[in-house]
């Protein structure tokens, strides 16, 4: 039987995999082993069997999929490489490079971004395609309150002990839904990025159902910040419904150039400790850390690396909750 062409160069097929690969080991995990809240030393920790098993599984269909999708549209079509792709790539070659420098073997995963950045790239996706991102973001929400609700051991965050962790910041009184990420906030970025593609889904009934169910996970995981972006996400979205084209293109870069400035400019002049939750703190240890090597940063490793000998941020501490910091932190003034 000979397969379809588009079988081999299709953006959902791409977009599908990739949530596969995100999602469906650790959704694994939630079902096959106890799940409690991580640190920075643990996390990555403790795969189950068949956890790992759908892990290394996924990775490789992804990036096997890529390079299916590259070599069959270049051979096709003939692209020719542009400066904008090798713009793209420039931040991840930035951190690869800084990391073999310090001695750091890049894991098989780095290697999907640049897979991933170069298939879309040659792929052209349509804005038809995203509505299935706004199908994977939707049925990530659904399979998270199924999880709270019908499995909350896995769904809700608890401490090793069993134990409902239940900070301060609680919305709802069943306390903080993770899904099936170890991290109420992980699952509330998760959806609130993805949340703009749903408003694409053709069917209204399905776009309203999907919408609630993301903004009720989302406030359910009692993410502020992630609220706040909701919010902001729906105001645009209100701005965005305006018929005059020049307007609307207006208030599009606005909108992205304000938030990027609050983005940037708010750990420069945060000097609370205290502020958005200790965030203030994390900024703070962060940037006095980049001012030791300010044009090339410490690597991509570092937050983790700090951790496992003594650390200044707490064990929850990742990495530095604000992209910029990130950047100059990680890559310095050349990757930010």
């Amino acid at each position: 039987m000979k397969l379809p062409k588009w079988l081999f160069a299709s953006p959902v097929i791409l977009i599908w995999l990739t949530w596969g690969a995100i999602v469906v080991p650790r959704l694994a995990q939630s079902l096959t082993s106890p799940k409690h809240r991580t640190t920075v030393r643990s996390e990555g920790e403790g795969y189950s069997a068949v956890a790992a098993l759908a892990d290394v599984g996924m990775r490789y269909a992804l990036f096997g999929y890529c390079l299916v999708v590259i070599v069959t549209v270049l051979l096709n079509r003939g692209y020719r490489f542009t400066p904008t792709i090798f713009l793209f790539l420039g931040p991840w070659l930035v951190l690869v490079l800084r990391g073999l420098y310090l001695g750091a073997v890049p894991h098989t995963n780095a290697f999907l971004y640049p897979m991933l950045g170069v298939a879309i790239w040659v792929l052209r996706p349509r804005l038809e395609h995203l509505r299935h991102l706004g199908y994977a973001t939707g049925v990530t929400a659904v399979l998270a309150l199924g999880l709270g609700i019908a499995l909350p051991a896995a769904g809700i965050y608890r401490a090793i002990g069993g134990e409902l962790i239940s900070p301060d910041k609680q919305i709802l009184p069943w306390g903080i839904l993770v899904g099936p990420f170890t991290s109420g906030n992980n699952l509330a970025q998760f959806l609130v990025l993805g949340l703009p593609t749903v408003f694409l889904i053709a069917r209204q009934r399905t776009r309203f159902t999907l919408i609630v169910a993301v903004a009720l996970a989302i406030l359910w995981t009692s993410s502020r910040s992630s609220l706040i972006a909701l919010v902001v996400a729906l105001v645009v979205a209100g701005l965005l419904s305006v018929r005059t084209d020049l307007l609307r293109s207006a208030l599009a870069a606005g909108s992205m150039t304000v938030l990027g400035i609050v983005a940037v400019g708010l750990p420069l002049v945060t000097t609370d400790p205290l502020a958005f939750t200790n965030r203030g703190y994390i900024w703070d240890v962060s940037l006095r850390q980049w001012e030791l090597d300010p044009w090339f940063g410490h690597g991509s490793g570092w937050y983790g690396m700090i951790a496992r000998y003594q650390t200044e941020l707490g064990s929850t501490a990742f990495h530095a909750h604000n992209e910029a910091v990130q950047a100059l932190v990680t890559g310095g003034l050349v990757m930010a």
